[in-house]
Parts: structure tokens; sequence; C-alpha cells
């Protein structure tokens, strides 16, 4: 959750090549509304470099899903939380790597033009401290929204983010859209927005590409801007890897 960089990361791919359709939310901010097939276990890693205005960043993300039904997978989550270039620019810069144990509930499958509908839940905190000497810990939750027009994925994700820093409430409004290339080859791109009524509100756009290696594994590279400001850009590279019946 995807992560919880002042983006989050979503994404959008799915897999039609093996029995059992697999998904995956790497990369990117917002992620997808279906649960991993039952029973199963799923891994993400990711490796993302930053360039922060006159700060640069390699940092990895790690997500662990587990599904105990059609409806319902637990999630856990090793990522990174930076803040802000408005944040960067003042000084107040932290690196913090976060541990965050969540949920997704599946509440409507997508089924003719009808979308799929999930809420995505995650709790998270820190062993490191921040700049005024406290662990950082959070709540996010969102909504996701996602229906298929042939070989074209519309994806929403709308939530909230509560933190004990920096602007301590923002809200998240994300929308992606990939293409199915081949079946195991997707493009994609996405536009998000956070906000808040105590910080200007910060955006940027992300595209990528993924394949899908075999049957259990996916790759996927993946490259943005932060603010629409040529100061602030990452590029990042992902595996991902499904445990669990065909």
């Amino acid at each position: 959750m995807r992560a919880t960089f002042f983006i989050i990361f979503f994404l959008l791919t799915r897999y039609s090549g093996a029995q059992t359709e697999l998904t995956f939310d790497r990369p990117g901010i917002t992620d997808l509304y279906a649960i991993i097939p039952n029973n199963a276990f799923q891994a993400e890693i990711g490796y993302d470099y930053f360039n922060l205005h006159s700060q640069q960043d390699q940092l990895p993300s790690l997500t662990l899903r587990k599904s105990f039904s059609e409806r319902f997978e637990l999630r856990y989550v090793y990522d990174y939380a930076l803040y802000s270039p408005s944040l960067i620019q003042n000084y107040e810069r932290n690196d913090i790597f976060v541990h965050g144990l969540g949920a997704k509930i599946n509440f409507w499958k997508e089924t003719g033009k009808m979308p799929g509908i999930s809420v995505i839940a995650t709790a998270k905190g820190s062993t490191s401290k921040l700049v005024n000497n406290q662990n950082y810990y959070g709540v996010d939750a969102f909504l996701v929204i996602q229906k298929a027009f042939g070989r074209f994925e519309y994806t929403n994700n709308t939530g909230i983010l509560a933190e004990n820093y920096g602007a301590h409430q923002r809200y998240m409004f994300g929308n992606c859209l990939s293409y199915d290339i081949s079946g195991r080859k997707a493009v994609f791109a996405e536009h998000y927005i956070f906000f808040s009524p105590y910080h200007t509100a910060e955006q940027g756009a992300i595209a990528g590409y993924t394949y899908q290696l075999g049957e259990r594994y996916q790759l996927d590279a993946s490259g943005g801007i932060m603010q629409f400001a040529p100061a602030y850009w990452f590029a990042g590279l992902g595996i991902s890897a499904y445990f669990g019946k065909d």
C-alpha cells in the first residue's frame, strides 16, 4: 500500500495466463480491489530511487498478503515514509521505516456493468524517532472501486490518512488507467493528489510497465514526478511472487 511515501503506491495488473487469476498491488499508489486467491500467500518486493530536490534516497519496500476467504485478506507492510517537498525545503525531512498491519475486505465483485468494490485499512508505526523525538504512527483507510472496459481497466482509491506528524490528517484521491497488452504485459498511468486543511495539496503522476514471468511471478518498472516539478522524481523496480494453488 502500498507504501507511505507522501504517496502510497497504487496499482493495477491482471493475470490471465494461468488457471488462477493473479492480482498484484505493485507498482503504483492505488491498490486493486481484488483479494488474492483463497488460502494463498503473496509477497511483493520493491526498490525505489528518489531524487528529492538536493537529496537522494534508495529505499526498499515489502508487502506480504495472506487470504482467508474470497473476500478477506490480511496484509503486512514494511515501507518508508517520506514527507512532502514543502517539509523537505524546511529541513524537517525524515526517513522513517514503518511496519504496518492491515486488511482488505471485498464487498462487491466486478460483474457485468458493476465495478468491483473493496475497502483497505492499515495501522502503521515506526521504531525510529522523528525530529521531535517521537515514534511515527498512523492509520489509513481507502475505498477501492475498479472496472474493466475491454483491455482497459480503471481504478480509483479515495481515502484518509491520520498521522502524528506533518499535516496529521490528509485525504487522498488517486486514479489509474491500465492497458493489458497481451495478458502477460501491461502498462499503466496514474494521477494522485493528497490534500489537507492545513497544508498545500500535493500531487503527482506515475507510469509503469508490468510483465508476468511464468505462472507465479510479476516483474515491474515504474517512475514518476512529484508536485509536477523536475526536481522531485523517482524510479523503481519490483518483483511479486504468488504461493498457492494454480
